[in-house]
């Protein structure tokens, strides 16, 4: 990589004549620590987006890549099922209700949600007055 493979253009862009300059710096294989002054701005020191150091924030992203994972989200679909069919359920029960026709906006998104297996179907949104 030259010594001109990378060159500012302004405050806030990096212009990069040499593409191999890109990836030899934006990589897998670099663990860049984050900038401490800026993240510590935020007041969230201790929280996945507050770690500072790389050995930090990767020992918190291994413990929530279990939950995130394949497995652990099939297997945590019948739960999503169900509490979208009880959400679905309480918002048609407001909705036959509530004969003013002023749902809440809560319920109005959530009701309009057609493919939920856990619910029967309704009609397509609020009747012509």
């Amino acid at each position: 990589m030259g010594c001109k493979a990378a060159t500012q253009s302004n405050f806030s862009k990096l212009h990069f004549s040499n593409p191999q300059a890109y990836h030899d710096i934006y990589n897998n294989k670099n663990r860049w620590d984050k900038e401490w002054k800026l993240y510590h701005s935020f007041g969230e020191d201790r929280s996945s987006f507050g770690f500072i150091t790389y050995k930090e924030a990767k020992e918190r992203k291994d413990v929530l890549n279990r939950m995130f994972s394949s497995k652990a989200v099939e297997q945590s679909q019948g739960l999503v099922v169900e509490k979208v069919g009880i959400c679905a359920s309480k918002c048609n029960a407001r909705r036959e209700v509530d004969t003013s026709g002023n749902r809440s906006i809560h319920c109005a998104r959530h009701s309009s949600a057609k493919a939920m297996p856990a619910s029967p179907p309704t009609s397509s949104g609020p009747s012509a007055a």
